[in-house]
């Protein structure tokens, strides 16, 4: 289950993480450099791990799942359908900004298939936060009803296929903030997310 590893096995994934923010490609570590940047003897990471592989695809995937739960609470948090949207782009903007989504995109293929065979056993579908994918999604829906933006005859592909054009500029900000667009804020980043995702839901399909 998600959630349940000892403080050790925490530690090790802020090792990995650690790391990785200090520009190491995964395929180069060694459990030495792990076990240096978790401060957990390389013997005792052997007691929960079978290969760095494992550590690497473990500590990936609760990453993601944390950063999940994290982005949960605050959509819950806000009342409006434009506040649980901008809540999202926040937290795209904000983590560089979305560390998770670079760390899956970072596995070696080792590390990769451990984390097939890991969602696998886990029985989700949706990375490891899926539970938390699925209140993500359900939170804003129901509020974009409620306030008649959104409808119960629309379906599912729809709404991810539009919420994940609207953020496309988002990504391109992210890729290119230090020169190409440094004028532009992040509140005007936000708006104009939104508006994108009002137009293409406007669209007639």
């Amino acid at each position: 289950m998600w959630g349940k590893y000892s403080n050790k096995e925490l530690s090790v994934f802020q090792g990995v993480l650690k790391l990785y923010n200090e520009g190491h490609v995964f395929e180069s570590l060694r459990m030495q450099d792990i076990a240096d940047a978790s401060g957990i003897p390389k013997g005792t990471i052997y007691e929960y791990f079978s290969s760095k592989e494992e550590i690497i695809a473990k500590a990936i995937l609760y990453n993601i799942a944390t950063e999940l739960t994290n982005i949960t609470r605050k959509i819950a948090e806000k009342t409006t359908f434009q506040d649980k949207l901008f809540s999202v782009f926040d937290w795209l903007i904000h983590n560089h900004m979305n560390k998770s989504l670079i760390l899956l995109f970072s596995a070696d293929d080792k590390s990769a298939g451990q984390m097939h065979s890991i969602l696998k056993e886990n029985g989700n579908g949706k990375l490891c936060g899926g539970a938390a994918y699925i209140n993500i999604l359900a939170s804003i829906i129901d509020t974009g009803i409620q306030e008649g933006i959104l409808s119960r005859q629309d379906n599912m592909l729809k709404f991810e296929t539009t919420l994940f054009m609207s953020i496309i500029p988002i990504l391109q900000y992210i890729k290119k903030e230090e020169d190409t667009y440094k004028n532009i804020s992040h509140e005007q980043l936000k708006k104009y997310s939104y508006e994108i995702f009002i137009r293409i839901w406007e669209t007639p399909m």
